[in-house]
């Protein structure tokens, strides 16, 4: 039988404003990684804790994400009846309302420096399948493998989907 648990994933990294193939700018993370290579990009969903820091690392915005797809709706262009959403002319998929717009397009912008956190409530924490590394008698279960496979479920999770039901 497996366990589960309420969990929590930090990823450090910085901020990224997306252009889409329709002409939006959409919010990501994304992670740090080792020299030459390129993290690992992540949507910014509903539910997720987001801090954002400025170059000193001192906190500029701290919070749950909590999208309003109904705030700064504009015609699309004059006399359009098509409403988008903008921040400073510019068209955005869903505005956090706890930010002043133009901060938040700025920091995405400058890809300022943050630490997302993806709560999620509901995961097994064990795995079903037999791992070849586990010993007669039951020792030497490969715990670091196993937490790797939990932290990329985790992560295919937020990815895939929104965790905000998952949300405590």
């Amino acid at each position: 039988m497996s366990a589960k648990g309420h969990y929590f994933l930090v990823m450090s990294g910085h901020l990224l404003a997306e252009l889409d193939l329709e002409g939006y700018l959409n919010w990501k993370f994304q992670e740090e990684a080792e020299d030459g290579q390129r993290g690992e990009v992540h949507p910014i969903k509903n539910g997720d804790f987001l801090r954002v820091f400025d170059e000193d690392n001192c906190i500029l915005w701290s919070g749950v994400i909590a999208f309003n797809d109904e705030m700064l709706r504009e015609p699309d262009f004059p006399g359009s009846e098509h409403l988008v959403q903008k921040i400073n002319g510019r068209k955005v998929r869903n505005v956090q309302g706890s930010a002043r717009p133009k901060h938040w397009l700025e920091w995405f912008e400058k890809k300022n420096a943050a630490r997302l956190e993806v709560r999620v409530t509901v995961i097994n924490t064990h795995y079903d399948e037999p791992n070849p590394q586990l010993v007669e008698g039951g020792e030497g279960v490969d715990r670091a493998a196993e937490r790797e496979r939990l932290i990329k479920e985790l992560i295919e999770l937020h990815d895939k989907g929104d965790t905000t039901s998952l949300v405590r």
